[in-house]
């Protein structure tokens, strides 16, 4: 593999250029949120955050990380129409019958929680639908085409801010056009694609590849499901343990640490497209320690003073939100230590799974994930929101520090590991 096919510094531009995309979406959903919190009553905002977290956990399922197997496959070969057209009609036709099944199965767990049937309804359709344009995005990817992406964040991030011109003027304020102005937007996925690629077409797939895609699809989800067991257990544990209005403000007392990562969101985007022309790990590390390790430490330190010097002005904030002043600092350290790791993470990860790395790195993941629940249940039960957000912040540096190991040990460029396991050079 040469060395300098593809730079770090190349690396960091395209995905500051595709972060800016993830960034937009996101703040716009953040804008809707906190105008929804503003609005709706507490314990209503409640059970918002809890069907859209379980919203998003559904539709994950689905997906798994469809994107590294996906990505990985076309990549190898980005020409061979032949192969990109019977893999993506195969993923797509098993993406329509999982998603299914796993909308019948959201249906029936949060209409007895909630009791609101026509939001639950929705819900179940869209996660059909969002779950299954993400997946048929991935292949455009694998061929380093980001541009049908990219416009559907636009779409996404246009058609809420324009939908809630209606909510804030107080036209329609309740808990069903909230849910239509934060997840009706996402069919912008399908409507990017359409325009883009065309039609996709439908075929039975064949059980063997089915089966090696998804395998790998689900050791590579071990990682984002890692990222989102705290954000959703939490909701669950806290809804449980302290009712809906405690669920309410763990979800806008995390609206900085999402808010930030998505400004990064592009650096995962990018990697793992560009996985093998990137240099070997050593190096990469190395070059980092420079470019992104120093800068990171720098700015978390910064962060970490300046909330010192704001902290008589972010009582007011809270108390707009209606947040106690209790979750100011645990969030702040989640911001400050959370984010930079989170960031490691999204480069580690993604550097791996590109070079074919899916499985022990899946096995990492899922060591945290799995381990970190009965912390999980204890911090969100005698220290409430305080708690989860710390057990978020202890999972990130665990799987830091986990998967610097896990690069040291291997080989300069991952070749050998690539060949003992029959995947090419």
């Amino acid at each position: 593999m040469a060395e300098s096919r593809f730079s770090f510094t190349q690396l960091v531009s395209l995905s500051i250029a595709m972060s800016l995309f993830f960034a937009f979406d996101q703040a716009m959903g953040f804008i809707a949120r906190i105008a929804f919190r503003l609005t709706l009553d507490a314990d209503m905002y409640g059970v918002f955050a809890f069907l859209i977290n379980i919203f998003v956990f559904f539709a994950g399922l689905n997906g798994f990380s469809m994107n590294v197997p996906i990505i990985a496959r076309i990549s190898e070969n980005p020409q061979d129409d032949t192969f990109y057209r019977s893999l993506s009609s195969q993923i797509l036709s098993a993406s329509i019958v999982f998603g299914s099944v796993l909308s019948v199965v959201f249906f029936l767990w949060t209409l007895p929680v909630t009791s609101e049937l026509i939001v639950v309804i929705f819900l179940a359709v869209m996660i059909l639908l969002y779950s299954t344009a993400q997946i048929i995005h991935c292949f455009p990817r694998g061929r380093e085409r980001f541009r049908p992406a990219a416009v559907s964040l636009l779409l996404v991030g246009i058609c809420r801010i324009v939908l809630l011109i209606p909510f804030i003027s107080g036209v329609f304020t309740n808990l069903f056009f909230a849910m239509l102005l934060y997840v009706g937007p996402f069919l912008g996925w399908w409507a990017s694609y359409l325009y883009f690629e065309g039609v996709p077409s439908l075929r039975i797939p064949k059980p063997k590849l089915l089966l090696s895609v998804y395998t790998d699809s689900f050791i590579s989800y071990l990682y984002p499901l890692g990222m989102q067991i705290p954000v959703v257990l939490g909701v669950i544990f806290l809804t449980g343990f302290h009712g809906f209005h405690t669920a309410g403000d763990f979800d806008i007392a995390l609206i900085p640490y999402f808010a930030l990562a998505a400004l990064f969101t592009g650096i995962s985007f990018v990697t793992i497209s560009k996985a093998r022309k990137l240099p070997s790990f050593h190096s990469l590390l190395k070059t980092m320690k420079v470019s992104a390790f120093l800068p990171l430490f720098v700015l978390s330190m910064g962060f970490i003073v300046a909330a010192f010097f704001l902290e008589s002005a972010a009582g007011p904030i809270l108390t707009l939100l209606g947040l106690p002043f209790a979750v100011y600092w645990p969030v702040v350290l989640l911001v400050a230590i959370g984010v930079p790791f989170r960031i490691v993470i999204s480069v580690f990860v993604s550097y791996f799974q590109g070079h074919g790395a899916i499985k022990p790195v899946g096995v990492i993941i899922g060591i945290c994930s799995i381990g970190s629940i009965p912390l999980q249940i204890l911090l969100a039960y005698y220290l409430s929101i305080e708690g989860v957000i710390l057990s978020m912040v202890v999972i990130n540096a665990a799987i830091v520090l986990l998967l610097l190991g896990y690069g040291y040990r291997k080989s300069e460029n991952f070749q050998g590991f690539r060949e003992a396991n029959g995947l090419g050079k």
